[in-house]
């Protein structure tokens, strides 16, 4: 039998790249693990879906846009608070290189999407050293 202390969670992300640019989300200021906070797209995958189905909603509902080719690239993995403790996640670190749509938020999880040039998101301090190494696993080191 396992405890509680046995189960993690399973995340996705989408770094979506064109030319030189990415794929940033400003979080909601009600989000109850990274208010406000600018991040890739991405969530938990939903019990009984797949990774890549998963991958595919989220960027769908944060970004607007339509993954039509990703290629995993990558993994990391982080606590996350719960009601009464922390669980592990194994969070899965996709490139997403094919896409179509109109960048434009799907819900009220996302304040604003936004195209960043690479320049601009290793000069920003406002952009956490855990989103910038998500970055780096799809195209090297983001400074920070």
């Amino acid at each position: 039998m396992t405890s509680g202390r046995d189960l993690f969670a399973v995340a996705i992300v989408g770094v979506c790249a064109a030319d030189d640019r990415v794929v940033l989300i400003q979080r909601s200021f009600n989000d109850p693990h990274l208010p406000g906070r600018w991040s890739v797209p991405g969530g938990h995958v939903h019990h009984g879906e797949s990774p890549e189905d998963a991958l595919r909603r989220e960027m769908l509902e944060e970004t607007g846009l339509t993954v039509d080719r990703a290629e995993l690239v990558g993994t990391s993995i982080y606590d996350e608070p719960t009601y009464q403790d922390r669980i592990p996640v194994l969070q899965l670190n996709y490139l997403v290189d094919g896409f179509h749509g109109q960048l434009h938020p799907n819900t009220d999880d996302v304040v604003e999407a936004r195209w960043l040039s690479r320049r601009e998101i290793a000069r920003a301090d406002w952009i956490d050293r855990f989103t910038k190494s998500v970055l780096a696993q799809s195209s090297g080191p983001m400074g920070g």
